[in-house]
């Protein structure tokens, strides 16, 4: 009799002739390190033993560099410049540039995000210099890069990101906040009830108090210049007319836009001009109450849908705000406490307006927390539905010649979205 076959089956045997026996191996941590000639051994390990499969048992050997060899690695990407970015749209016309839609393009750092959207605001450098003396000093005169290197980032005030030139242009990099301005909200949503109308003042209110926190002077508070954010909140932008509210040396006639600007700033000079050789007896507030008087008069707009002082020439628009001739519609209910605000607001003596602690305290204004606007905890009543600037959408605005930014590139789109003056205006697609 043959001797007993151990009882196994033929699958059994094969993987053991192959694989080997199993072997235990002793307790190990779940990761050991040893340094060996240089190298660093790491010994992959669970529950206190080795792994048993090829992948679990695999040591990754890395070599140790020579401290002195070593050189810091700077974690943020590099500052953008103008050949990282690329014009794809044209988005409007300021009073000293035109302003586009921009796309980042570098991807060498693994913190690039290529496609990030910016707006670009140009500024030609020959009309920068034509209209200042010679001997002015281009980077202390231009207000708004002087205004923008002032601000810390602030929730209602759209952020620069930098400012770069060419041999053309100056461009300021802004955060693109790309859902219309409040001037479109009030076309398509005003008159506007007390409600709605006391939350975007508060926005205004906000950036108003932050700029003037600055010692600055903003001077063209209009709708246009509040944009609306995708969180449905107002940023407030264009500094291109800020100046400080002690400088005593610029003018303050016929600045800003003449339907939202006070009378001060009409015909006659400004408070520090009539004082003349006085500036210590000239009352700052009275000169911040410019941006007061201009709240107030977009704040009539949102509730009623027109604005108060309106006349055929500059001169009669003038006299209605000297005389103080304006009216509410008799077809929207418009209550007391609103009423008052807007007459304190608009009166003609900058001196006899509320000052912004008497305005939080109006009543009107008596539901407002605050803190918890600043905290952006308010639900806002109007949120965008489609907040993207580039995807897929007619072109208002013709995109610029090359050669008139040299800086940046130019990025054409389809023919069906390209603006083309030859045909009437087409619907977003």
């Amino acid at each position: 009799m043959g001797p007993v076959r151990a009882n196994k089956s033929t699958r059994e045997a094969r993987n053991h002739v192959e694989a080997g026996p199993t072997q235990r191996s002793p307790p190990q941590a779940p990761y050991e390190e040893k340094k060996e000639d240089g190298y660093v051994l790491v010994a992959a390990g669970k529950l206190g033993r080795v792994y048993k499969s090829a992948y679990d048992e695999e040591r990754f050997e890395k070599p140790v560099p020579d401290p002195e060899l070593v050189q810091p690695v700077s974690k943020r990407p590099p500052p953008l410049g103008l050949q990282d970015l690329e014009i794809i749209k044209a988005l409007g016309d300021g009073a000293e540039g035109r302003v586009y839609l921009v796309r980042t393009t570098r991807s060498s750092h693994p913190l690039d995000r290529p496609g990030t959207l910016y707006a670009v605001k140009t500024q030609k450098k020959k009309y920068k210099r034509q209209a200042l003396p010679p001997e002015a000093h281009m980077l202390e005169k231009d207000n708004e890069r002087t205004a923008l290197a002032l601000m810390d980032w602030n929730p209602f005030i759209a952020g620069v990101i930098d400012i770069l030139h060419d041999v053309k242009n100056i461009y300021t990099i802004l955060e693109l906040i790309p859902s219309g301005t409040l001037l479109s909200l009030i076309k398509s949503h005003a008159p506007m009830p007390p409600t709605i109308a006391a939350f975007y003042f508060a926005n205004m209110f906000s950036a108003i108090e932050y700029v003037h926190a600055l010692g600055l002077v903003h001077r063209d508070i209009k709708p246009d210049n509040f944009l609306l954010g995708e969180d449905g909140y107002l940023s407030l932008t264009d500094f291109g007319l800020t100046v400080p509210v002690d400088d005593f040396q610029v003018d303050w006639v016929d600045i800003g836009t003449p339907l939202y600007r006070p009378p001060e700033m009409d015909v006659r000079a400004s408070p520090a001009q009539e004082k003349e050789g006085d500036e210590e007896e000239v009352d700052l507030d009275d000169r911040r109450s410019v941006d007061w008087y201009s709240s107030a008069v977009v704040l009539y707009e949102m509730v009623t849908r027109t604005v108060p002082f309106y006349g055929r020439t500059k001169l009669q628009t003038n006299a209605l705000k000297v005389e103080k001739k304006y009216s509410f519609p008799k077809d929207i209910r418009i209550g007391s406490h609103f009423k008052d605000l807007i007459k304190s607001l608009l009166d003609p003596e900058p001196s006899n307006r509320p000052r912004p602690a008497e305005i939080q305290e109006n009543k009107w204004l008596s539901r407002i927390d605050w803190d918890k606007l600043h905290e952006k905890q308010y639900l806002p009543p109007h949120l965008p539905k489609n907040p993207s600037a580039s995807k897929g959408m007619w072109h208002r605005q013709p995109l610029p010649n090359p050669q008139d930014v040299p800086g940046l590139k130019v990025v054409y789109p389809p023919s069906h979205i390209l603006h083309d003056n030859r045909f009437p205006p087409k619907l977003d697609l």
